[in-house]
C-alpha cells in the first residue's frame, strides 16, 4: 500500500486473483435459500405484502454468485420456483451454464484464460418437514441411464451447483432428481427438471477493444466503449471497475442487432426478462479503471426468465486511465 493509502497494482492485481480463487467451484456446491419474504409484519402486528423488485440494487462489491462466471455482475435470472400445489411434488428448476472465458485470468493466469467452464444450477421450491434435500443427476446417452446422487443438501439450502471445474459435457441433456428427505430419512417429496448446456460462443477479438488496454482516455469522464461482434450472441454486457478496489461502477447492455459500441452511463437496450441496471458511479478523472465486455447468448432470447441454458464469453480484462496517464504509469 502506497503513502497516501491505496493498493499499488500488484496488490490490485492480488486481489483480483484472490476472487478469482474464491469464485472458482469444483465438483458443486450448495447455494442459500433466499430470503423468506411472507410473514413480514408491520408494527401494529399486520402482514406485509412485500413489493415486487424494479430495479437492480447499486452492488457495493463484486458478486459470484454462482459459480466461475467473471466478471460478476452480469444478470441471470434463476427465479426461485414456486411451492407446488401436491405437497408430495417439489418443483424444481435447473439451468445450464457455458462459460468460454475468465476475464480475470488475463491478469493472473493467462494459461487460465481460455479455459471453458460448464456448469448447471439447481434450484427448488421448500417442502415442509424437510430435513435435507438430496440432488441426483442422469446423463443421457449414457450406458445405464440411472440417476446417482450428486449431494445432501441441509434443508437450509435450496439450490445447487454442479460442474465447474469437473467440466459436464457440452450438447448433453442432463436430468436432476431433488428428493426431501425427512429426520428418517423418507422421501417426502420429488420433483425433475432437465437443462442441455449450449455450446461455447466466440470472444469478442482483443484488438477490436476500445479503448485498448493501458491507454488513456481523454474524452472526459464518459469514455466509449467498442467490441467486435460475436455471430451467434444475442447482445453484450460491458462492465466497469474500479482497478484498484474492484468495485463495479456501472455496466451497460447492448442487443446484437443495435451495434457494438456504447458511452459510459448509458442504458441503451435491456434484455428481455432481466431488470434494468439504473446504477452509475462517477469516474475520477485521474482514476485507473478495468473494463470488459461478456458477450450473451440463452435458449429464450424473448424472456430470460424462462431461459433453461446460457452462453457466455467475456474479454479479457483491460486497463484504462481516465485523462492523461502519469508520467512512469504502468
Amino acid at each position: 500500500m502506497d503513502k497516501n493509502g491505496k493498493l499499488g497494482r500488484h496488490a490490485a492485481l492480488a486481489l483480483a486473483a484472490t476472487i478469482l480463487t474464491t469464485a472458482l467451484v469444483g465438483c458443486g456446491s450448495s447455494l442459500p435459500s433466499p430470503g423468506d419474504s411472507t410473514g413480514k409484519k408491520s408494527p401494529d402486528g399486520r402482514s406485509v405484502t412485500p413489493t415486487k423488485q424494479q430495479r437492480e440494487e447499486v452492488p457495493s462489491t463484486p458478486k459470484n454468485e454462482y459459480g466461475d462466471d467473471v466478471p460478476t455482475n452480469i444478470p441471470q435470472p434463476i427465479p426461485q420456483p414456486e411451492p407446488p400445489s401436491d405437497p408430495g411434488k417439489v418443483n424444481v428448476r435447473v439451468v445450464a451454464n457455458t462459460v468460454t472465458s475468465n476475464p480475470l485470468a488475463s491478469i493472473t493466469n493467462v494459461a487460465l484464460f481460455n479455459r471453458t467452464s460448464v456448469y448447471t444450477t439447481i434450484t427448488w421450491s421448500k417442502s415442509e418437514g424437510a430435513a435435507q434435500y438430496r440432488v441426483s443427476r442422469r446423463e443421457e446417452g449414457a450406458l445405464d441411464e440411472k440417476f446417482y446422487i450428486r449431494a445432501n443438501v441441509p434443508s437450509s439450502f435450496r439450490g445447487y451447483q454442479d460442474g465447474g471445474l469437473m467440466n459436464l459435457k457440452i450438447g448433453v441433456k442432463y436430468d436432476y432428481r431433488v428428493e426431501a428427505l425427512d429426520n428418517a430419512g423418507n422421501v417426502i417429496a420429488a420433483g425433475e427438471d432437465n437443462a442441455t448446456p449450449l455450446y461455447p460462443i466466440a470472444i469478442p477479438p482483443k484488438d477490436s477493444l476500445k479503448p485498448a488496454d493501458g491507454t488513456d482516455n481523454l474524452a472526459g469522464t464518459t469514455p466509449e466503449f467498442a467490441w467486435g461482434t460475436v455471430g451467434d450472441a444475442d447482445g453484450y454486457y460491458v462492465e466497469v471497475f474500479s482497478s484498484v478496489t474492484l468495485m463495479p461502477m456501472w455496466r451497460g447492455y447492448r442487443s446484437h442487432k443495435n451495434g457494438t459500441n456504447i458511452t459510459y452511463g448509458n442504458q441503451v437496450d435491456v434484455m428481455p426478462g432481466t431488470l434494468p441496471a439504473v446504477w452509475t458511479q462517477v469516474l475520477n478523472p485521474a482514476g485507473t479503471y478495468t473494463w470488459s465486455v461478456t458477450a450473451v447468448k440463452n435458449d429464450s432470447p424473448d424472456n430470460a426468465m424462462k431461459a433453461k441454458a446460457w452462453a457466455k464469453s467475456n474479454t479479457p480484462a483491460m486497463r484504462f486511465y481516465m485523462g492523461k496517464k502519469p508520467v512512469g504509469g504502468k
